[in-house]
């Protein structure tokens, strides 16, 4: 509403100085798209493709909520997206809880990432749920966008390096089962390709056990 008037589409291009210019600048959509999830659903579906046998499909977080006997991504933190936070409240969750400002231990103790103007951190966090233990939920998600598109990234390019810090004898075995686990990355604002691995826990007999 502007001034008592509707405004049937309240969302609006860049400026650009060049090239040919939408009608009235405006944006004919009903839901406004995070641009770090974009980027991020880049990368994990370049990852699910690289063997062209597994059928992957992408959906939003209001149409995933009856979605639990499958494999699935999410992405973003659970301040925006509804899945996130029904992941990091399942049980299976040793590991992390999140804020708008910080990440916790389940105890409510804060873990010592804190982002800056140039710095910004993410999770990749996967939990086996219990009611459907032969399927996997991943979360990537960040403090702020460039953390979480930069574990999407990650999680793409850099899984086999991930795996061989979680599971070793899985890495060299390739059949073996992984745990549950949390790995936190460090990632440059503005460069995905900067993604770092701080730290990684897994899941030892239900606690969480840094491996790195």
């Amino acid at each position: 509403m502007l001034a008592g008037r509707l405004i049937s589409h309240p969302y609006v291009k860049p400026h650009r100085t060049g090239g040919a210019l939408p009608l009235q600048g405006t944006y004919s959509i009903e839901h406004p798209v995070s641009e770090c999830e974009v980027r991020a659903s880049t990368y994990v579906a370049s990852l699910f493709g690289l063997n062209g046998i597994l059928q992957t499909s992408v959906m939003s977080d209001i149409e995933s909520h009856e979605v639990l006997d499958a494999n699935l991504v999410s992405l973003g933190g659970p301040g925006s997206n509804y899945k996130t936070a029904d992941i990091l409240a399942s049980s299976a969750n040793v590991f992390i809880r999140m804020t708008h400002t910080r990440f916790e231990l389940p105890t409510g103790q804060p873990l010592a990432y804190i982002p800056s103007s140039d710095i910004d951190y993410g999770f990749i966090l996967r939990i086996t749920p219990a009611d459907f233990s032969n399927h996997s939920w991943i979360v990537c998600a960040g403090l702020g966008e460039w953390g979480t598109s930069g574990t999407a990234w990650y999680l793409a390019h850099r899984w086999k390096r991930l795996v061989h810090f979680i599971h070793r004898l899985a890495y060299w075995s390739g059949v073996m089962r992984i745990p549950d686990f949390l790995a936190i990355v460090r990632v440059v604002r503005g460069q995905d390709q900067s993604a770092h691995l701080e730290a990684v826990y897994r899941n030892v007999w239900g606690q969480p056990t840094k491996v790195k």
